[in-house]
């Protein structure tokens, strides 16, 4: 049979037509597949934007409700601007500050605490938000501040006898009451710092905070009267007795670390105590003036101390002066010292010499050993008067 070349070619391109036709078939159906599943994962992640953007509006949501909660609680506690502030620092620390007003004592302000200027040394009534740590430090320290100074507030106060004032509102009695907290929490942490850069610090902030109140309690009512902020008779005596405490005159003696010298110097030493008592009161007299005028229980304790260290300071001269046996003039019998103490450099006591008796510009200029006591004349009304001097590393006492 001869081979018909028309007739195969024919055939071929058949084939060929039916396999064009199959893969275009094939790529449709493909097209299609492909079309429907672009189509279910465009409704998929469209399904998933809603339920994103639902879910996304639900914790808004619940996040506004927290928020408008805290906001209202700390409004209890906090000024308009000061709670804006704390709900700008996230819900952890708006926690915190609320945490923080809830547990003050009753008759604390929260946002007296807040405005309070801060320090290293943590405070128990000075709010920080970025340092919400409280009393973290050494034992001694976290003792100290977290001591609670509030309860000793609430003490009976002495009833004050003066009608220049009117009686505070509850929230500015509140604002007064911490602002005495921190005072006497500061002269706490004052006593206990054991380097000059620590007590100075404190010191800085101390004075802030003081200057603070000064304008708080002297600031007068649109009627220009003033509230009476007496602070009561305990917290008045701790602030005077933590001054006794902390006050250390750095001078050449001073060699060792604030506590340490503290320690050295108020034992067993009379004159050194009632120097650096005295230099306490002055200072807390220097320091307190602008409200004393104003605080009668604080100016009438402060007074009393003062008076009551005077008794001491003379019952210890009479002790001294007792020492010596004296003819019916009083004059001494013999002008040789007494001595009243131990070691090679004990002190004694110097009766006076009425040959050639001594003055104060005369003792100033001499040497004598630490808590001895000189007798010396003053001229007053034109007679000699007999007086005697503690000597004291601190600054002779006369």
């Amino acid at each position: 049979m001869a081979f018909n070349f028309m007739s195969f070619l024919g055939g071929a391109a058949e084939k060929l037509t039916d396999v064009i036709e199959t893969r275009e078939q094939e790529r449709l159906y493909d097209a299609r597949l492909e079309r429907e599943s672009e189509r279910e994962l465009g409704v998929f992640a469209e399904k998933e934007k809603i339920r994103a953007e639902r879910d996304l509006a639900k914790e808004t949501e619940d996040l506004k409700k927290i928020t408008e909660k805290a906001a209202e609680k700390l409004s209890l506690y906090y000024t308009p601007k000061q709670t804006t502030e704390i709900l700008a620092e996230g819900l952890e620390a708006t926690n915190w500050a609320i945490s923080y007003a809830e547990n003050l004592p009753s008759d604390m302000d929260a946002s007296t605490s807040y405005e309070m200027p801060n320090n290293k040394v943590q405070s128990s009534y000075s709010f920080d938000i970025n340092d919400p740590r409280g009393s973290q430090l050494n034992v001694e320290q976290s003792d100290l501040e977290g001591a609670k100074i509030g309860q000793e507030l609430l003490q009976e106060e002495l009833k004050p006898f003066t009608t220049r004032f009117k009686e505070p509102d509850k929230k500015n009695k509140s604002k007064a009451t911490t602002y005495q907290a921190r005072l006497l929490e500061l002269e706490n942490q004052m006593a206990a710092a054991e380097t000059k850069e620590e007590l100075t610090s404190l010191k800085d902030t101390w004075k802030t905070t003081f200057d603070n109140y000064a304008l708080f309690t002297n600031a007068k009512d649109a009627n220009g009267n003033k509230s009476n902020y007496n602070i009561n008779e305990t917290t008045s005596l701790k602030i005077i007795n933590e001054r006794k405490k902390g006050l250390v005159n750095p001078n050449s003696w001073v060699v060792k670390s604030l506590k340490e010298d503290r320690a050295q110097i108020m034992s067993g030493n009379d004159g050194n105590v009632f120097s650096l008592e005295r230099k306490a009161l002055e200072s807390v007299k220097n320091d307190y003036v602008s409200i004393l005028s104003q605080d009668e229980i604080f100016n009438n304790i402060l007074n009393s101390e003062v008076e009551n260290l005077n008794f001491r300071i003379n019952s210890f001269k009479n002790v001294r002066k007792k020492l010596v046996d004296r003819d019916t003039d009083g004059n001494p019998i013999s002008n040789t010292p007494i001595q009243v103490g131990t070691g090679a450099n004990a002190a004694k006591h110097y009766p006076i010499d009425v040959t050639k008796p001594m003055t104060k510009k005369d003792i100033e200029n001499s040497n004598f050993p630490n808590n001895s006591t000189v007798e010396y004349y003053v001229t007053k009304d034109g007679k000699q008067q007999l007086r005697i001097a503690i000597i004291s590393d601190n600054g002779n006492i006369y």
